[in-house]
């Protein structure tokens, strides 16, 4: 009789257990975003410029380094930091600088940020600075788009072909 009540006493416990999780797996609802908007969602990893030109080595001095450890070129691995500027409807929402990651200051810059807008035609205008801001833009992007409610948009730079895509 104990042994036919502890099983009993186990499987109410495991349907308790099962409907909490029933429940909250459906309630109370997630909405990311109000009704009637879109989200803009910018997403950026890119290496700055390096702060100092690679150089090239002297002849004299790769004779003394043994044959597999010849380089060529000798490049400082220190990055400058990235800027970046995104526009929506010629209003700044976002002017950020990243340094870049690494201990020697020599990967990506990291940006990551989400923008909730209404739903509609928008314009989106970016800029990329890979240096000093004074040298300009080296990557620029602007494009109208049309954003239906609950769309999610994203902004990112595609290293191969070195440009900023939309999709």
């Amino acid at each position: 009789m104990k042994r036919i009540l502890n099983i009993l006493g186990q499987g109410l416990a495991y349907l308790a257990f099962a409907l909490v999780i029933g429940y909250f797996s459906s309630q109370p609802t997630y909405h990311p975003f109000e009704a009637g908007q879109a989200l803009v969602k910018l997403s950026i990893s890119h290496a700055g410029q390096r702060k100092q030109a690679c150089t090239e080595r002297a002849v004299d001095h790769q004779r003394n380094i043994p044959t597999t450890a010849r380089k060529l070129m000798d490049c400082p691995r220190e990055r400058h930091p990235v800027t970046i500027k995104l526009m929506i409807d010629g209003k700044a929402v976002f002017d950020a600088t990243s340094k870049p990651s690494g201990l020697s200051n020599d990967g990506r810059s990291l940006f990551y940020h989400r923008f909730p807008v209404k739903s509609g035609t928008h314009e989106i205008k970016v800029q990329l600075f890979e240096a000093e801001i004074s040298q300009g833009a080296h990557y620029k992007f602007a494009q109208n788009i049309e954003l239906k409610a609950g769309d999610i948009a994203v902004v990112g730079f595609n290293p191969t072909a070195k440009a900023i895509f939309f999709k």
